[in-house]
C-alpha cells in the first residue's frame, strides 16, 4: 500500500511538471512583445542558441542510467563456469522471491568475485546532423521568407517607384553593390541553407557516496564537442555587376565585406568551426525510495560554463554550451520494475528536471524599430565626418547586451528490456527553454544616424542629413529628417537579437551488451535518435551514439 502511494505521488510530480512546462510555453510565446521601445515583434533573428549537450537527457541517460543505478553485472566473472554458476543462482533467487532484486545482485556479485564498485566511468561518442534547412533559413531571413530579392535603383534617377521596378526585399545600394552603367543594373536572389554538425565525446563519472552518506551519489558530466556550421549563402539569378565599390561586385562579396566587424554571412561551402568543452554538469543525488521493485531519487544540478557568450562575428555562428551562463537546477527520477520472469526483465524509467540559467554579457546584432528587419545591414552617417561618407551599420548596431536564458525543463521516459546479457531501450525526451531576456548594458558610443541614400543614387553629395524612417528594401526616397537624427538605445528592437522559446521532442532507441574487461563489469552499446522541432528557434536533427561504461 505504501509503495502504491509513493508511485502515485511521483506520477503527480511528473504530470505537474508537464502542465507547468506547457503553461510556460504559452507564456513565452505571448512574451514576444515585451518592453523594447514599442517595437513590433521581429520575425528575423540575428542569433540562435543551440541545445547544449549538457541538456540532452537522451544522450546522457540511454543505457548508462540503468548501468549506473543498478550495475547489473551479476553475470560477469573471469571464468565461464563461475559466471554460469552466478547466473543460475540469480535466476533461482528471483524465482523463489526470498530476496529482493537489489540483494540478489549484491550476492551474485560477491560470489562472482567482483569487487564492490566505488565509481563508474562512461564514455559516449556522438554525432548529430541538422535536418530541414528551411526551418533555419526562415529563422534568419526577412519576414520568414525562403528567398530574398535584391535590386538596385538606377543611378541618377529620381527615387519614385515605377511599374517597371522589381519588387525587392533589399535595395543593393545599402550594401554598396551598384553599377554606374544603366545597362548593367544589378539584381539577384539570395537564400540560405544553414547546416549544423556536432561530434564529440562525453564522459560521465559517478561516485558512490553510500559509505559516507547513505543512499547518495555524486556525478560529473563532461562533454567535449566539435561544432561545424555552414550558412551556405547562395546567390542566383545574378544580373549586372556592381562596380560602385570594385571589390563588392555581388551580394556574396557584400555580406563578407572586409570592413564589417560583425554579422558576416559566409558564402556557400565556407564552414565555421569551434571546439571545446560544453557546460560541465555536476550532480548530487539522493535515493529517497529504495524498495523491491521501485527506486526513486532526487538530485541537484550545477551547470558550469566553459565558453563566453556570442561574438556576433557571423550569422549562425558556432557556439558551445550556454555561452557563459551559470545554471542551477533540480530533478526527480523513478525506476519501476514492471515485469520480471527470470529471463526477461522490463523496467520503466521516468525523469524530469528544471534548471534556471543566470545572466551573462554577450554580443548581439540588433535591428532598429522604425527601420524594420535587416536594418542592421544598412548604412549610417556619423557626426563630424566628411560629407557623403557612409559606414556599415552592422559595426554600430552590434552591441554588448545582458542576456538571461532563464528557465529550462526536460522530461525523459524510457522502457528498458534486459535478456541475459543484452539490453534494449526505447525512449522519449522532451526539452523546453524559455525565451531570453535581453537588456542593453550601455549607451551608444558614437552618434550615428541612418544615411540619406539619395546622395548615393543621385550622386549628389550634400551636407549631413539622415533618414530615420528609411528601410533596407525601399526604392522610393524616405522622408529626410529636418535636422540630423541619431540612434539611441530606445530605437533598437531587442527582439531581433533575443532567442525565442524553444521546444523539441526526441525519440531514441539503444542496444547494449554486458561484458567484462579484466574482471570489471563493462557495458557496450549504440543508439540512434531523431529530434523533432516544435518552435521557430529549434530545428530537427538526427544523431547516433556509441557508449561504454566501466565500473571500478
Amino acid at each position: 500500500m505504501n509503495q502504491n502511494r509513493s508511485l502515485v505521488r511521483i506520477h503527480r510530480i511528473f504530470f505537474s511538471l508537464l502542465i507547468l512546462t506547457m503553461a510556460g510555453q504559452m507564456l513565452a510565446d505571448d512574451d514576444d512583445c515585451n518592453s523594447n521601445g514599442g517595437c513590433c515583434p521581429s520575425c528575423s533573428r540575428s542569433f540562435l542558441r543551440h541545445r547544449p549537450v549538457s541538456q540532452d537527457m537522451a544522450l546522457e541517460y540511454a543505457l548508462d542510467r540503468y548501468f549506473l543505478d543498478y550495475q547489473k553485472d551479476a553475470d560477469i566473472d573471469v571464468r565461464k563456469e563461475e559466471r554460469e554458476k552466478a547466473h543460475q543462482k540469480r535466476i533461482s533467487e528471483q524465482k523463489s522471491k526470498k530476496a529482493n532484486w537489489r540483494e540478489a545482485a549484491a550476492v551474485s556479485r560477491s560470489e562472482a568475485t567482483v569487487d564492490p564498485r566505488v565509481f563508474t566511468v562512461q564514455t559516449t561518442l556522438f554525432y548529430s546532423h541538422s535536418q530541414h534547412e528551411e526551418q533555419l533559413r526562415r529563422y534568419f531571413l526577412k519576414e520568414c521568407k525562403d528567398c530574398l530579392v535584391v535590386a538596385q535603383t538606377p543611378i541618377g534617377t529620381v527615387l519614385t517607384p515605377v511599374p517597371t521596378d522589381p519588387v525587392s526585399d533589399i535595395n543593393s545600394w545599402w550594401l554598396n553593390v551598384a553599377s554606374h552603367d544603366p545597362s548593367q543594373i544589378f539584381s539577384s536572389n539570395i537564400t540560405l541553407a544553414p547546416k549544423r554538425k556536432v561530434m564529440g565525446f562525453a564522459w560521465n563519472v559517478r561516485f558512490d557516496l553510500d559509505a559516507h552518506l547513505r543512499h547518495t551519489w555524486l556525478e560529473f558530466f563532461i562533454p567535449l564537442v566539435h561544432v561545424r556550421h555552414t550558412v551556405n549563402l547562395i546567390e542566383t539569378n545574378v544580373k549586372g555587376q556592381g562596380n560602385f565599390v570594385p571589390s563588392l561586385s555581388n551580394m556574396t562579396k557584400a555580406f563578407n565585406n572586409p570592413d564589417w566587424c560583425y554579422g558576416k554571412i559566409p558564402a556557400c561551402g565556407d564552414t565555421k568551426t569551434k571546439t571545446g568543452l560544453d557546460d560541465v554538469k555536476i550532480t548530487f543525488g539522493w535515493d529517497f525510495v529504495k524498495r523491491e521493485r521501485v527506486v526513486a531519487n532526487w538530485y541537484g544540478n550545477l551547470f558550469v560554463p566553459t565558453f563566453n557568450g556570442s561574438k556576433a562575428r557571423y550569422l549562425f555562428e558556432p557556439t558551445i554550451g550556454t555561452g557563459g551562463h551559470v545554471g542551477l537546477g533540480s530533478g526527480v527520477g523513478v525506476d519501476c520494475n514492471v515485469y520480471d520472469n527470470g529471463e526477461f526483465v522490463l523496467n520503466w524509467l521516468l525523469d524530469a528536471r528544471y534548471a534556471y540559467f543566470f545572466s551573462h554579457r554577450e554580443r548581439r546584432s540588433l535591428d532598429l524599430c522604425a527601420n524594420g528587419e535587416w536594418s542592421r545591414y544598412m548604412l549610417v552617417a556619423q557626426r563630424n565626418m566628411s560629407l557623403g561618407r557612409a559606414f556599415p551599420a552592422i559595426n554600430y548596431f552590434t552591441r554588448d547586451v545582458k542576456v538571461t536564458p532563464r528557465s529550462n525543463v526536460e522530461f525523459l521516459t524510457l522502457l528498458h528490456l534486459e535478456h541475459k546479457r543484452f539490453n534494449l531501450e526505447f525512449g522519449y525526451n522532451f526539452w523546453w527553454r524559455q525565451e531570453e531576456a535581453v537588456e542593453l548594458t550601455c549607451n551608444m558610443p558614437d552618434q550615428v544616424g541612418i544615411f540619406d541614400i539619395t546622395q548615393r543614387v543621385l550622386f549628389t553629395p550634400g551636407p549631413l542629413t539622415t533618414a530615420s524612417k528609411a528601410t533596407i528594401e525601399q526604392v522610393a526616397s524616405a522622408p529626410l529628417d529636418p535636422t540630423p537624427t541619431f540612434v539611441t538605445n530606445s530605437d533598437f528592437n531587442l527582439n531581433s537579437g533575443r532567442v525565442p522559446s524553444s521546444m523539441t521532442s526526441k525519440l531514441f532507441v539503444a542496444l547494449g551488451c554486458d561484458c567484462e574487461w579484466r574482471c570489471r563489469p563493462l557495458l557496450l552499446g549504440c543508439g540512434f535518435s531523431y529530434e523533432f522541432a516544435h518552435t521557430r528557434a529549434s530545428y530537427q536533427q538526427w544523431g547516433v551514439f556509441f557508449k561504454n561504461s566501466l565500473s571500478f
